[in-house]
Order: C-alpha cells, then structure tokens, then sequence
C-alpha cells in the first residue's frame, strides 16, 4: 500500500518536495526511482519471506520500507538509533532470514541465515516493537493500510510540511510519515530531537507537529515567546503522554491560530482517540461499553479496525485489551492519571506520579518536573520531586513555593518529602519523560 501509493504520487507530484532530510531535499520521483532499484534489490535476494530493517533517520528508510511492502517482504522496523546489537536480536525473535539497512540510496545486507520459508501472505505485514517492552521484545504486526486508516485530508494537505520527531521505526513516528506523504506533503527529518533542530526547522517553513508533551515543554522552554508568531504552524498533535490542561492552555498561548489536537493511541491498539476542544481527557460519552469502559481504575478498549493484528508468533489477541492507563471520571470528562505500572505505595496511599507533576509545574521557576517513588523504611515509599529550574530561579526559594503550593493543592500523603535538582529531563527514544 505505502510503495504503490507513492508510486502513484510520483506520478502527479513527481517534482514535489516529498523528504528533507540532513542530505537535502528528494522529490517524490527521485523516491520512487529509489524504491524501484530496491524492489529489484530484494527481489535478487529471493526475495525473503521476512526481514528485519535496520532504518536509518533519514529519507532512505521511507524509501526501503516502502520497497518492501510493494515486494510483499513482511518487516519489521527498528531505529538505527539503537545500535546493531539490538537490531541483530530482533532478527531472532522475528524469525527473519535477513537483516537489512540502506545506505547511499542501496540495499546493503548486514546479516543473512538460512530458515524455513514462510508462506506467503496476501499482504506485507509492518512488525513494530510496542513501547514499553520489558523483557524479550514483542512486535506488534501490523499493515501499512491499517497504520495509515486514521489518516485525513489526503487531497487537501500537499502543501502541508511535517516535522518527524520520534525515532522512524515507531508508531508514531510511522502515523506522521502516513500523513503526510500519503498526503502529497513533504516529511521534514530534523539532525536529533533537541529544541535547536525543531527550531531550525520551524524556521524553514514547517506547518505541522506530532509529538509528545515533554518534547513540546522542552520546545516552549527554548523557544522565545514572540517568535511563536514567526513561525507557519498550523497544526500541533500532542500524543503518547498524559496531556494536562497547563500545557494545552500554553500551546493556545503560543499558537492561538493553530489547530490543537491531542491523540489517544498506542502500538497496539493503533489511533484510538482524537480530541479537538482544547480540553485535557476526553468526552465520557465514550465509555459505551462498545469502544471504551473502565475496569476498576483502568481504561479498557475494544480492538478495532485500527489496532493490531496480533503480535509476531504469539496467540490472537482478545477483543479487549487492557491499556495500562488509569483514569477517573468527573463532570463527564475522563482523565488520565498515569499509568498503572507507574503508581507509587506511600503506606497503603496509590499515588500517580503524573497529578503530583501537573501542580509541580504551576511554580514560577520550575522548568520542568518528575516525580519518582523514594525508599521508605517507614511507609514503604515517599514521593521525590526531581525539578529543572528555569534560567534565574533561585533553587531554595522554588522548593519552598513547591512544597507550599502541594500542601496547598494536595493530600499530605501525595506531597513531596524529597526534592532534588536536574539540569535536563531525561527522555526515552520514543521522546517520552523517564521516571527514574
């Protein structure tokens, strides 16, 4: 689907701007041409039933991947990012025959092993790593016509520019490479994912953001607040975290033309929730009992049409699926508390990281902020605040404000008893905020 899709578009927009990346700009001709040559590549190889696809952040892994999809080579995707190490491991959980990259625009082989071919199926599958995974990886299989059945305004969004700000082989990163090369647009694939690469590239015309809340706080934090109004934005999907009304009210601040949305979704489950009315959670209206219900404290989905297949040599999954994220409903709104695995024991007291972080940062002189669970003799566990200060803050005077206002604001059980200093949040490849 994505292979003979660009195929298609190479045809009506063959002179369009369809990647930028560190080695400059490629049309959507030059892509197909490049995808064809790698189509005739794998093809000499066998072609192999399955293969594992070390993807480089740059322009070449679109090209490979959709190489694959059009030869009918189920893949799995993994971010070159993470070293050879890994990728060869992923070999052996998948069962793959090859593992592959590409570089100068050619098919290189980094490992080949003979195995029992596998039968052919009537289309290439995408096997993703699901985020979050402890222990032997699991892939989650996907298509490329399911990971991009969520996608909008195909006809109508060539002239949009998008920035790609998660690592290539992950499922959100692969809904922006859907949406806007379906699209006709072009994909903009910044040097690494610190503030001065977006801002370079918001610089240089880009119209649309993906990306996680902590990414963004750590964009407003760099970003001067008249130059905002510089830049063409006009779109700002936040997804992946819990998106709390603070940082929604300063992407409105920041962008008060722009469209705002914030996106429910996970590798398995695919694009589940999109939410436009500027409010953190979404509608209650939605826990019918045919899409979403809540199982003591926790959000459960009914797989759709959108979610997973299954996962790569593993049983079919069931109808439900049980998301990991607590909520709780009021005032027929649903709000996510964290996740369940992230819940820190303060005598018998749950208590979600995420409530405590969202008072933390109301403090005047606090950057940014996590909370983690701190050893207790006593109860078990206290709550630590670990905070970023912003430039000039005095490092006393803010601990004293953050200790007063969650007095204020919380029950004694939730309120840090630790503080320590950082100079930066921690992110995971995915551009998550590590609670560590």
């Amino acid at each position: 689907m994505l292979g003979s899709a660009l195929q298609r578009l190479a045809a009506t927009r063959g002179t369009a701007t369809a990647v930028v990346d560190r080695g400059g700009a490629r049309t959507y001709a030059q892509l197909a041409a490049n995808i064809d040559e790698l189509v005739a590549a794998l093809q000499r190889l066998g072609p192999p039933a399955r293969v594992v696809l070390r993807l480089p952040q740059d322009g070449g892994a679109i090209a490979l991947a959709a190489a694959c999809d059009r030869a009918g080579i189920t893949a799995a995707y993994i971010s070159a990012l993470y070293g050879d190490d890994r990728a060869r491991s992923l070999v052996d959980v998948t069962g793959a025959s090859h593992l592959l990259t590409i570089e100068g625009g050619r098919l290189v082989e980094l490992a080949h092993r003979d195995v029992a071919p596998a039968p052919r199926q009537a289309e290439a599958e995408v096997l993703l790593l699901s985020s979050g995974t402890t222990g032997a990886p699991k892939c989650a299989r996907h298509t490329w016509a399911r990971l991009a059945s969520a996608i909008s305004g195909r006809g109508e969004r060539a002239g949009d520019r998008w920035l790609l700000a998660y690592p290539i082989s992950h499922f959100a990163a692969l809904q922006v490479v859907a949406q806007a090369l379906l699209s006709g647009a072009t994909l903009v694939i910044p040097d690494d994912f610190g503030p001065g690469a977006a801002l370079a590239a918001l610089a240089d015309g880009v119209t649309c953001l993906s990306c996680t809340p902590t990414y963004f706080r750590r964009l407003v934090l760099a970003t001067p607040e008249a130059a905002w109004a510089t830049t063409r934005l006009v779109q700002l999907t936040l997804g992946g975290e819990i998106v709390d009304q603070a940082l929604l009210d300063a992407a409105r601040r920041a962008l008060p033309a722009a469209r705002i949305v914030h996106i429910y979704a996970s590798t398995e489950l695919g694009a589940a929730i999109t939410v436009r009315d500027g409010r953190a959670g979404f509608d209650a209206a939605l826990l019918d009992g045919e899409r979403f219900e809540v199982r003591d404290g926790e959000l459960w989905a009914r797989r759709s049409e959108r979610a997973m297949l299954g996962y790569a040599g593993g049983a079919a999954p069931g109808e439900w699926v049980a998301t990991g994220d607590l909520v709780e409903v009021a005032d027929g709104r649903v709000r996510f508390r964290g996740r369940a695995n992230e819940i820190i024991n303060v005598g018998g007291f749950k208590v979600s990281p995420a409530e405590v972080e969202a008072v933390v940062r109301e403090v005047a002189g606090v950057a940014e902020a996590w909370v983690v669970g701190h050893k207790s003799s006593i109860t078990g566990q206290l709550v630590k605040a670990v905070l970023c200060l912003a430039p000039g803050a005095d490092a006393a005077q803010v601990k004293r404000d953050v200790a007063a206002r969650c007095a204020q604001r919380l029950p004694s059980h939730m309120a840090p008893r630790i503080f320590e200093l950082a100079e930066r949040a921690e992110t995971s490849s995915t551009q998550k905020l590590v609670r560590r």
